[in-house]
């Protein structure tokens, strides 16, 4: 009885953005794989490669949230490149599953100056998974059991100078109404998102480099959301970050190359404030794969090898 009551406090107190909100938990590995932020990184890096994810919330809570992704991407026309991502979240016996495609197009200014832009079309069904015993005691309410899926669109735009970039992305560029696929009634929405990313590259000799960047989101029900980081690079080989978050939301990530196309990140968040003041925080495990080169031209750095010396995007004319 107490791990039932337990679980239903952590289904009223944790972060409900994970099914209504954001629909999908915030993920650190936006620092290697930047297509999880938006369309418009989608096969940025000229190659092809693949990114699998596993984040867990609140280890000794039974049931708690859990978020699971596999994104891959890569170039299929000269300046034009497609994405897929397919991810899965959980609280408790709430599930959501979201499959998404990303198109990119890469338009080459100048020299040192890019604009990206990207499109997306995902697809959301939420659901519930019950025991046997669950399932008896919510006969009387079948509505429950019904999935609610909806469908959206997404737009990005990146401006990049050199080693630096900024954008803004609409995750979901329309507010989504979750449905009962049987009655096609309304339950509850998805509100509209907006998001704004900049990051850059400073250069400390040939050895060491630090990555500062910052995200900032914005619902239309949800008060302003920030992340703030600081990632020191020693060449290709590893990484440290630190970042902070909005609600004292603090971590750190730990990558390595334990080959050329292998990348594994670990990263752990933790606060002295809410319910993750007793969980055991938030860890995630990303394990990335470069497939292959799209070209022998050079693009933009890539978390699986060094940066080119022959100009960004010399493959756009």
């Amino acid at each position: 009885m107490l791990i039932k009551i337990k679980t239903i406090l952590i289904v009223l107190i944790i972060d409900t953005g994970i099914l209504v909100a954001q629909q999908l938990p915030f993920s650190n590995q936006y620092l290697f794989n930047k297509q999880a932020l938006s369309p418009s990184f989608a096969g940025i890096t000229g190659n092809f490669e693949a990114f699998i994810t596993n984040q867990k919330n609140a280890l000794h809570f039974p049931g708690g949230p859990e978020y699971r992704s596999l994104y891959a991407s890569g170039p299929v026309y000269r300046n034009m490149s497609l994405g897929v991502s397919i991810s899965n979240s959980s609280v408790t016996i709430f599930n959501g599953l979201a499959a998404q495609l990303d198109y990119a197009y890469h338009l080459r200014v100048n020299e040192n100056n890019y604009v990206h832009f990207g499109l997306s079309a995902a697809y959301y069904d939420n659901f519930i998974i019950l025991d046997n015993n669950q399932l008896n005691s919510l006969q009387g309410d079948p509505g429950i059991l019904r999935s609610r899926k909806s469908l959206n669109y997404g737009v990005g735009i990146i401006y990049s100078y050199k080693s630096f970039q900024i954008g803004a992305m609409i995750p979901r560029l329309f507010e989504s109404k979750l449905k009962n696929s049987e009655t096609d009634a309304s339950l509850y929405s998805l509100p509209g998102l907006v998001r704004i990313y900049s990051s850059g590259t400073v250069d400390l000799g040939k050895v060491f480099s630090i990555v500062p960047s910052v995200i900032v989101e914005k619902s239309d029900f949800e008060p302003v959301w920030y992340n703030a980081s600081v990632l020191f690079r020693i060449k290709e080989l590893a990484w440290i970050e630190l970042h902070y978050r909005q609600d004292a939301i603090m971590g750190f990530n730990i990558g390595i190359h334990p080959s050329k196309r292998i990348i594994l990140n670990y990263s752990y968040d933790l606060s002295g404030t809410g319910i993750m003041k007793y969980s055991s925080g938030i860890h995630e495990i990303s394990l990335g794969f470069m497939i292959g080169k799209g070209s022998d031209l050079r693009y933009q750095r890539s978390a699986f090898r060094t940066t080119s010396k022959q100009p960004y995007y010399d493959w756009i004319k």
